[in-house]
C-alpha cells in the first residue's frame, strides 16, 4: 500500500491511497470464501459450491464487498501509519477498483495545531471562601422570611428538624462554605481558561463548531419544551441567544483542544470520565496565587 498526504488549508488533509494486485486478490479471496460458506445454490450443499460458479453468480456482490472492505481497512491503516489525528468521518472520492489495483482519496478534518506560549505559573487571584457570622445570619434571616417564623430560636431549629439553633447554624455554615468554595473553584478555573485562550494560537475547524452548536440547540429545544414554553417563544429565545451561544461553543472547543495539547505535553491520560480535569488540576497546582 502507498499513501501520500497533502495539507488542505489549516485543518484538512487529503490522503491519496493506493493498493496493488496482491492486496486486491487477497481481499477477493476472503470475500469469495465467505460467500461460498453462505451461498445457497440448487444442486450443491452449503460450502460445496465450486468457486467458478460463485464468481459467476456473485461477482457484483463480491466487488461491492471488496471495495467496502478495502476502503475501511486501507483508510484505517493510512491514518494510523501517518499518525493523523482525525476528528470526523472522511469524505471519500475517486474510488477505483481494478483486478490488479485499488485506489481512492480521503479528505479529513484533523485536530488543529495548538501553539501555547506558556501554561505553568499562570497568575490567579484567590477567591475567599471563609464564612463569617454576617453571612450566616443573613442566610438564617432569609430562611426565617421564607418560613414566616416569629423568631430564630431553638423552637425554630426544631421545626427545621434540628435539636437546637446552634446545630442548625452549623449546618447553614457548612452549606455556605460548600457554595462559596464551589464559586471560588469556578472563578479560579475561569481565570485559567481566559489566560489560555488569550495566550494560545489555533484555528478550530468550523464544522466542529457547527456540530456542537447544533447539539446544544437541540438540548435547548428539549429543555424549553419540557418547561412548557410554547414553540413561538422557543424560537424567539433561540434567536436572542444565537450569537452568545455560538461564541460560547467556539470558546469551549478551543479550550478543549488547548487542554488536550497540554495533556499530551505532560503525558496526562485524558479519558471519557474525567475529561481534561487532571490537566486543570495541574495548572492550578502550578499557578502563581495572589490574595
Amino acid at each position: 500500500m502507498n499513501t501520500t498526504v497533502k495539507k488542505i488549508g489549516k485543518s484538512k488533509v487529503e490522503l491519496n491511497i493506493q493498493a496493488g494486485k496482491e492486496i486486491v486478490e487477497k481481499k477477493y479471496e476472503e470475500v469469495y470464501t465467505q460467500i461460498g460458506k453462505e451461498a445457497k445454490i440448487s444442486g450443491f450443499r452449503p460450502g460445496k459450491v465450486p468457486r467458478d460458479i460463485i464468481k459467476q453468480r456473485f461477482h457484483e456482490e463480491a466487488k461491492s464487498s471488496v471495495m467496502q472492505g478495502l476502503l475501511e481497512e486501507l483508510y484505517k491503516q493510512a491514518v494510523d501509519g501517518e499518525n493523523i489525528a482525525v476528528i470526523n468521518h472522511p469524505e471519500i472520492t475517486d474510488v477505483d477498483l481494478k483486478n490488479d489495483s485499488f485506489s481512492f482519496k480521503a479528505v479529513v478534518e484533523v485536530r488543529p495545531e495548538v501553539k501555547i506560549n506558556k501554561y505553568k505559573g499562570i497568575k490567579i487571584k484567590r477567591e475567599k471562601s471563609e464564612v463569617g457570622e454576617d453571612k450566616i445570619n443573613e442566610a438564617l434571616d432569609n430562611i426565617k422570611k421564607e418560613r414566616k417564623a416569629d423568631a430564630l430560636d431553638d423552637n425554630f431549629a426544631k421545626s427545621m428538624g434540628y435539636p437546637a439553633l446552634s446545630n442548625f447554624k452549623e449546618v447553614v455554615k457548612n452549606q455556605l462554605f460548600i457554595s462559596l468554595s464551589e464559586n471560588a473553584r469556578r472563578s479560579h478555573e475561569a481565570q485559567v481558561v481566559d489566560y489560555l485562550v488569550d495566550n494560545s494560537e489555533l484555528d478550530v475547524p468550523p464544522s466542529i463548531i457547527e456540530r456542537e452548536y447544533a447539539e446544544r440547540i437541540k438540548m435547548l429545544d428539549y429543555q424549553m419544551a419540557k418547561q412548557g414554553i410554547n414553540p413561538e417563544d422557543i424560537q424567539k429565545k433561540k434567536k436572542e441567544s444565537d450569537k452568545g451561544l455560538r461564541e460560547a461553543v467556539a470558546k469551549d472547543i478551543k479550550v478543549y483542544f488547548i487542554l488536550d495539547k497540554i495533556a499530551s505535553l505532560e503525558n496526562i491520560e485524558v479519558d471519557s470520565k474525567q475529561g481534561t480535569s487532571k490537566v486543570m488540576e495541574l495548572l492550578l497546582k502550578e499557578a502563581k496565587w495572589s490574595e
